[in-house]
């Protein structure tokens, strides 16, 4: 796919050093090597295009100037200067002149060449398919004057090194740095992302303060969510092209950027994760936060978080293992409605499924909820041959601290089973709907099947046991939120100017409250939480 020729850029002031001086039309001016990376010895000669500008910078004895270049985007044309234009063809390829007073670096690719010329040397490169004709050479004919000759075996191992290399990819904002990685990601042609269903090709690179810290990957983009889709802050879902690590998470090649749009404070999702992660999770989904830029243009402060999927590097089945999603937006290509509870359960994981795997799944879950019904025919099957109490404790637990109701529709909630395994509750999932809510008291709700557990003492014994080996790490949480809440804050800030937080409906109260009031919200309601759930299950 084509992109337009970029380069970093940024709108915010950086410092430029000025030097202007007068020669016929021509003006040059001397840039600090901040805006443009390095210039030495190394790459002397090399040509840049600030996209902020549409000028053209050139590395001249150790500084960038400004080269009064215009660009031709023709590919067979060259590259030209106000004071002398040259343009040479061949059959096989086209090749490029710059002249200036300084000496120049040739770069060659397999479909062009430069010839770059100069008052002191001469280099010229010979296009991919002229070297293949000469067997006399190497690879490439390379006609030098001795200086040329004497350039070091480093700088051509660079040159080699950056051959294929893509151009940085452009955010021209005024939001300055937060101190969060930023996520710059360019679709083809500038494309809008206007729906759940269509892939659209583009490109991602992640960036520091000031510069690249990735090299620029191919992926496809889309919308993503239920309701969270009709909000002014769109989540998305992109894939890369192979699996790729990110922000430091494991390598895939499917990740989720949560827009957290109804959340004042931006960080229940990443709270109730961690919480989940207390309880010892098989896999429990990881998210970092960046600043994400698209087309340009700041978009706000996203989750960037683990899908959930069966593959290696996250929840980790055999193939002969299911991931279900309990969800009443039964929305999956294979599903479900259970016999006694009709609760709709999508088969996430295998997709395709066969009628084997279907049936026996199927059946499984009904044969559970026939024992859980005390009915007759099945009075002499014991429930714990198939479903771990310890997880659903375990899942049913945080639901419980994060007063998340999402999971009674049911939505969201996820359930797999493993060819050695029972049913096992988890990962869990989507805490930014009227999550830690002060106005909320008493056990919340039940997630599929808990409330009848909750009639077997087997189960509310795992339970207190569960609570009583984790409440300790929970109270230590604390400092996670305070962590988080000085990490995210100026990101915050910049998120909240663009997306205040609009919604009506399912509100909590910290909605239209400055962050430091919402943070100190979100911090009392966790505390007095954990508090009055710790009453609640002594006296179960």
């Amino acid at each position: 796919m084509k992109f337009p020729q970029t380069l970093l850029a940024f709108a915010a002031p950086l410092a430029i050093f000025a030097l202007a001086s007068c020669n016929g039309d021509e003006k040059t001016v001397i840039y600090s090597t901040s805006m443009y990376g390095d210039c030495n010895e190394e790459n002397n000669g090399d040509i840049k295009y600030d996209a902020s500008t549409g000028d053209y910078v050139l590395c001249n004895d150790s500084v960038w100037v400004f080269a009064d270049l215009k660009f031709v985007p023709a590919e067979d044309s060259a590259i030209s200067s106000s004071s002398n234009t040259k343009e040479k063809k061949s059959s096989s390829s086209s090749e490029k002149k710059v002249k200036s007073s300084s000496s120049k670096k040739a770069k060659s690719s397999s479909s062009e060449s430069t010839t770059i010329e100069s008052s002191s040397n001469d280099i010229k490169t010979s296009s991919a398919a002229e070297s293949s004709d000469s067997k006399s050479s190497s690879s490439s004919s390379i006609t030098t004057s001795s200086s040329a000759k004497s350039s070091s075996s480093s700088s051509e191992k660079k040159k080699k090194k950056n051959e294929n290399k893509l151009p940085d990819l452009v955010f021209s904002d005024t939001v300055p740095y937060t101190g969060l990685p930023r996520i710059i990601i360019e679709t083809l042609d500038n494309t809008p992302i206007a729906d759940k269903v269509t892939d659209i090709p583009a490109r991602l690179q992640v960036f520091g303060e000031t510069e690249a810290e990735t090299s620029v990957y191919d992926i496809t983009i889309r919308g993503r969510g239920n309701l969270t889709w009709s909000y002014s802050k769109k989540p998305y879902t992109f894939n890369f092209s192979d699996k790729e690590s990110l922000l430091g998470m494991p390598k895939a090649k499917k990740w989720l950027m949560i827009a957290n749009f109804r959340d004042r404070t931006l960080i229940k999702n990443a709270l109730s994760l961690e919480i989940a992660r207390q309880f010892d999770y098989s896999w429990q989904s990881h998210g970092k936060y960046a600043d994400v830029y698209l087309n340009k243009a700041f978009i706000g402060n996203y989750f960037i978080c683990e899908k959930i999927q069966v593959q290696k590097n996250r929840l980790d089945l055999s193939d002969e293992g299911y991931l279900l999603e309990f969800d009443v937006n039964y929305d999956e290509n294979y599903k479900f409605k259970s016999k006694y509870r009709q609760l709709p359960i999508n088969i996430a994981d295998p997709d395709p499924v066969t009628m084997s795997q279907f049936k026996y799944i199927q059946n499984y879950i009904d044969t559970l909820e026939c024992i859980l019904a005390h009915d007759k025919g099945c009075d002499t099957l014991d429930y714990n041959n198939y479903i771990d109490l310890k997880s659903f404790a375990d899942y049913w637990l945080v639901q419980e601290i994060s007063t998340n109701a999402e999971a009674v529709h049911p939505k969201s909630v996820y359930i797999y089973k493993d060819t050695d395994t029972k049913l096992m509750a988890g990962p869990a999932w989507d805490f930014d709907w009227g999550t830690y809510n002060p106005n909320k008291s008493g056990f919340i709700g039940k997630f599929p099947w808990v409330d009848s557990l909750l009639k077997r003492q087997d189960f509310i014994d795992v339970v207190k046991l569960e609570w009583k080996n984790n409440v300790n790490k929970l109270e230590n949480l604390d400092k996670f939120i305070d962590s988080i809440a000085d990490y995210t804050k100026m990101s915050n800030d910049e998120n909240h100017k663009k997306w205040p937080v609009t919604v009506t409906k399912g509100v909590i109260g910290d909605e239209r409250l400055e962050l430091d009031e919402a943070m100190d919200m979100l911090r009392n309601t966790y505390r007095k939480r954990l508090v009055e759930l710790g009453e609640l299950i002594d006296a179960l």
